[in-house]
């Protein structure tokens, strides 16, 4: 990497982590140019040499929060040749990672501008959209790997089963970090426990419909 290149990625990721801060803190809504420039010891008119505006940063950390989700389930995936323990490890991993990062997790659920005129207009875009598509190829590898070892059901389309699966695991972990306290007094659940309950029901319905008296609806 040329010099140049080299201090312009240093100048971004200390704007960013300035701003990923603020954010954790509170709020993109709340968080000014103003407010990054200041944290990051910057002009603001320094910012605006990296970054076009606020949005830009924030999509340059779901960037960041993608390529490191990305390499975290490349390697939950790997480590187990069958589909069933994979899928486990995938879920798990997921967990772990909002736990580690909950900025980036938040972040990954937000809509991002997917559409080819966004794309072309904005490098990062364009990058956040390949990640993206990566993601769902692993996921929708494990589907077909499950399929063809016979762990799930048949005749499963890969891509949207992937999609509805990936969809429903964040929105578990979403819903199990922000209603705790109601799962732990009405259910008598604790957050882990209602994830692993939650990721069991998702695993039961790519089951073989005779195992484990599964009856797809």
């Amino acid at each position: 990497m040329a010099k140049k290149e080299t201090l312009e990625q240093f100048h971004r990721e200390m704007i960013s982590a300035a701003a990923d801060r603020l954010f954790s803190r509170q709020g993109m809504e709340k968080t000014t140019m103003d407010d990054i420039a200041r944290e990051a010891e910057y002009s603001k008119a320094t910012l605006y040499v990296y970054f076009k505006g606020k949005d830009e940063i924030f999509y340059y950390i779901v960037l960041k929060g993608m390529n490191l989700l990305h390499k975290t389930l490349q390697q939950a995936l790997s480590e187990h040749e069958g589909a069933r323990d994979a899928y486990c490890a995938m879920c798990c991993a997921l967990a772990e990672y909002c736990d580690e990062h909950p900025l980036y997790f938040d972040s990954i659920l937000e809509t991002v501008a997917s559409d080819a005129e966004s794309r072309a207009a904005s490098q990062v875009l364009s990058e956040i959209y390949t990640v993206g598509e990566e993601l769902n190829q692993d996921v929708e590898a494990l589907i077909r790997r499950g399929t063809e070892q016979g762990v799930f059901r048949a005749g499963l389309p890969t891509l949207p089963t992937g999609l509805v699966h990936w969809a429903a695991l964040c929105g578990i972990i979403s819903l199990a970090n922000k209603k705790r306290d109601y799962i732990c007094q009405r259910m008598g659940m604790d957050r882990g426990e209602f994830m692993h309950f939650g990721f069991d029901m998702l695993l039961r319905s790519i089951l073989p419909r005779s195992e484990e008296g599964w009856d797809a609806i």
